[in-house]
């Protein structure tokens, strides 16, 4: 379709999709629309060129599919779908970040791929994601490549993304996490320099630790996940002793004073306090 000003593709397939982006690489790729619309006022796209891919008719996008070993979930499956469809299958700490998100009608329109593509700041299901070790399937036409999430978006905000290159698809592998939290970051309303969010999952067997990991986000590009501290306390025997949990604050300690841009005072704090009620957590399970 098209206008004086404006030329709309809706591409019906993959295969159509992968050429049509080939053709017009500039063009704005549109799925539900909500940060954009949000980001732009309603009224025109951030560096818009005249063409719009619609991603909304391609329904390999929108498949959500389960194996023994992974959840995969389509790039344009809405929030709303993995929620209705995941709720037996996907980690339970995804599924509650994902209804933090907005209200129904947001998350009926609002899609995996738009909230991980976002390349100006991290949103909410991006630092879950890449606390479960998910990958994300990038295609162009003629190629595909499976990337971690924490390698698809680079520490300036730009996004892991050759020319004409699509993502597709979310794998998710499957994990045995008994123990699964998460605490959105602060209204989009509160100071920037007070938003922060976490997500911590964890495994315990026969009174030991077998796997803990934790994230903090919701701090614009910045993520806050110390593998050294998960690799501490993995196999600690519980509970967690007081040693245990002044190591693993030393250690968070050091991996905020090194994160760049910086965390406010307050940003350090609560990752402090989530840090030591997820121990607690823990310890009392």
């Amino acid at each position: 379709r098209s206008s004086d000003s404006v030329r709309v593709f809706e591409p019906l397939s993959l295969a159509e999709l992968l050429a049509r982006r080939a053709e017009h690489s500039h063009a704005i790729l549109f799925a539900g629309g909500t940060y954009l619309l949000r980001s732009s006022g309603g009224v025109r796209f951030p560096r818009f060129t005249g063409e719009i891919i619609s991603l909304r008719r391609v329904e390999e996008l929108a498949r959500i599919t389960r194996n023994e070993r992974h959840l995969e979930i389509g790039a344009a499956a809405p929030l709303a779908s993995v929620i209705e469809t995941g709720a037996r299958v996907a980690p339970e700490v995804l599924l509650r970040s994902l209804r933090s998100i907005g209200y129904g009608p947001t998350r009926n329109r609002a899609t995996m791929g738009g909230n991980i593509c976002v390349p100006d700041r991290r949103l909410t299901v991006f630092p879950v994601l890449m606390m479960l070790d998910a990958q994300v399937e990038l295609r162009k036409s003629g190629a595909s490549r499976w990337v971690s999430i924490g390698r698809f978006a680079h520490p300036d905000g730009t996004l892991n993304l050759l020319p004409g290159e699509i993502c597709t698809r979310i794998r998710i592998p499957r994990g045995d996490w008994n123990i699964q939290e998460f605490r959105p970051a602060a209204s989009v309303v509160s100071p920037k320099a007070w938003s922060i969010g976490f997500a911590g999952v964890a495994e315990t067997r026969k009174g030991v630790l077998s796997e803990i990991r934790f994230v903090c986000g919701g701090m614009g590009k910045t993520i806050l996940r110390s593998r050294e501290i998960e690799a501490e306390l993995a196999g600690r025997r519980l509970p967690l002793t007081q040693r245990d949990c002044e190591r693993a604050r030393e250690l968070l300690t050091l991996e905020i004073e090194s994160t760049t841009p910086s965390l406010s005072a307050v940003q350090h704090r609560t990752a402090l306090r989530y840090l030591d009620w997820f121990v607690g957590r823990i310890n009392f399970e």
